[in-house]
């Protein structure tokens, strides 16, 4: 998989990396976002997976594809405590790149698997935002 790093998609990448550390880091951002679609994408039925991949712009599809990646650092940020404030933050992210609709139908989709059953109270995170 390749995605060029230019325009909304950099910035985004960009955006997403500062969300989690100092520094930029393109690749850690695309392996985040890959691994973050991945959870969505297993559990969807196929016309829901295409119904979703079709309502987001361009910049955002290439990482719904199926590459799996098992990097140590994402793996990490996807455990136990911090899965909560990892999905919260690439939402908040995500929030300004993709329209309305396909944000609340991934929110939905996170809300009701993830944070089901927590302490997380995501509406008053995704207020700021």
């Amino acid at each position: 998989m390749t995605i060029k790093y230019k325009g909304l998609t950099s910035d985004l990448l960009a955006d997403l990396s500062l969300q989690f550390g100092p520094t930029i880091n393109l690749n850690k951002s695309k392996e985040i976002l890959v691994h973050f679609f991945q959870c969505i994408m297993e559990d969807l039925t196929t016309d829901k997976k295409v119904q979703l991949i079709c309502s987001l712009p361009h910049h955002i599809k290439p990482f719904c594809n199926g590459i799996s990646y098992s990097s140590e650092t994402t793996s990490l940020l996807f455990k136990t405590h911090t899965e909560e404030k990892t999905i919260a933050s690439i939402l908040i992210i995500l929030k300004k790149y993709i329209p309305e609709a396909s944000f609340l139908q991934i929110y939905r989709y996170y809300t009701d698997h993830v944070f089901r059953g927590t302490d997380a109270q995501p509406e008053k995170i995704f207020q700021v935002a």
